[in-house]
C-alpha cells in the first residue's frame, strides 16, 4: 500500500532538470543544508527539493510556466500538476527578477 506522503513519479520528472544550469547552485547548497540539519524523512526532503527547483525555475522564467517547464525538461501539464501538488502559485513569481 502506497503511503499518502509518497510521491508518484516526481523524481523521474525532475531528472532532466538536475543537469541544467539552473540546478547547479541549488543542488550543492540545498542538499548540503538538507543533509546537515535535523533528519526529516526522505519524502519531506524530496518535497522540499522539488519545491526549491520548481520555484527557482519559475523565478528565472518570471512566472512563465511554459518557459519554466522547458527549463525543467517537463511537459507544461506535468509542471502544472506539480504546482498544484506542491501548493506553488506561479503568479507569485511574475514580478520576480533574475
Amino acid at each position: 500500500m502506497r503511503s499518502e506522503r509518497e510521491p508518484s513519479g516526481t523524481l523521474t520528472d525532475l531528472i532532466p532538470f538536475a543537469a541544467s544550469p539552473v540546478a547547479k547552485g541549488i543542488l550543492r547548497r540545498k542538499l548540503r543544508h538538507m543533509l546537515s540539519t535535523e533528519r526529516p524523512s526522505y519524502y519531506d526532503r524530496l518535497r522540499q527539493f522539488e519545491t526549491e527547483l520548481i520555484s527557482e525555475a519559475l523565478r528565472q522564467a518570471r512566472g512563465n510556466q511554459a518557459q519554466a517547464a522547458r527549463m525543467l525538461g517537463l511537459a507544461p501539464t506535468t509542471l502544472s500538476s506539480q504546482l498544484r501538488r506542491l501548493g506553488i502559485q506561479a503568479t507569485t513569481f511574475k514580478c520576480a527578477t533574475r
